[in-house]
């Protein structure tokens, strides 16, 4: 798992549309906030480590046209239901502590296929605003799971316009 952050050079490391965003710009010399972003590896992590991995590809290889809803619920209950896995914890720890260092920030969600050309998920991702602490994080991480796998998400990409 790797942590892309503000001012640093990526090339080949999966993150979602915001933090491509937010780098690209930054690397263009614009001004940007400071910023710090799970590779989608977190994600992934956090499933292999929790022992999740292969009851998701188990609900995902069963879904059937009009499963969305349910799939979703189940999806969503497996991954928010226990802890965030320590080596998530510690990277979110880590990227605050050191490279936020108490400033306010936003905790978004930034999917990897988010706002792209053909699609959009604006408005489908809850946010946190102006955390000071590391302390209310962790749990805005874990929600971020809870607001990226609702059936809107898994089932209704709206048509970029």
């Amino acid at each position: 798992m790797r942590m892309l952050m503000s001012g640093e050079k990526a090339t080949g490391l999966r993150f979602g549309g915001k933090a491509e965003a937010l780098h690209r710009l930054s690397g263009l010399g614009f001004r940007v906030p400071r910023f710090f972003a799970l590779s989608a590896d977190a994600f992934v992590s956090h499933l292999e480590q929790g022992g999740l991995r292969e009851t998701v590809d188990e609900i995902l290889r069963g879904l059937g046209e009009g499963d969305e809803e349910d799939a979703s619920d189940r999806l969503t209950a497996l991954v928010v239901g226990g802890s965030l896995q320590p080596a998530v914890r510690d990277a979110v720890v880590r990227g605050w502590e050191e490279h936020l260092g108490g400033a306010p920030a936003a905790v978004r969600s930034s999917a990897l296929a988010e706002d792209s050309a053909e699609h959009t998920f604006a408005g489908q991702h809850d946010s946190l605003l102006h955390p000071r602490t590391a302390a209310p994080v962790i749990p805005a991480v874990h929600a971020r799971d809870r607001s990226t796998s609702p059936s809107p998400a898994l089932s209704h990409p709206r048509p970029a316009t």
